[in-house]
């Protein structure tokens, strides 16, 4: 039945496989890349834009704020908006009931900067040696 506590949770975890999946395949399709052949130029103010509305509409009890320029063009590898993914999800998992999540965009030079940060505890340092 549609209402049966034990489908929806496996329903959820089957999903959780699957999301895994796919970041493990989106993984391995980075490490065999060859640089050059796997990049294509953003608009990373409207990717995070993009990215941030998504999040905002599907996490209810986060807030997510987007910072910097209407436009700033970087070039980047192609898997970049999974990056951006990962890193919104991440803030929205592991800081609390009620997050706040910033995003921002810069220019610094001949590069683009894209940041995320948010009002959680950080990374224990023993992991921070891992990254």
């Amino acid at each position: 039945p549609d209402d049966d506590p034990h489908v929806a949770a496996m329903e959820r975890r089957l999903a959780e496989i699957v999301d895994l999946s796919d970041a493990a395949r989106r993984a391995e399709r980075l490490q065999e890349s060859d640089g050059e052949a796997s990049r294509t130029t953003f608009d990373l103010s409207a990717l995070a834009r993009d990215r941030v509305r998504e999040f905002d509409t599907a996490v209810g009890d986060a807030a997510f704020s987007v910072g910097g320029p209407d436009a700033v063009e970087a070039v980047a590898h192609e898997l970049l908006p999974y990056a951006l993914d990962n890193l919104l999800e991440n803030a929205v998992e592991h800081c609390g009931p009620s997050p706040q999540v910033r995003v921002a965009v810069r220019e610094e030079g001949d590069r683009a900067l894209l940041t995320v940060a948010d009002d959680g505890p950080g990374l224990p340092a023993h992991e921070r040696e891992v990254l």
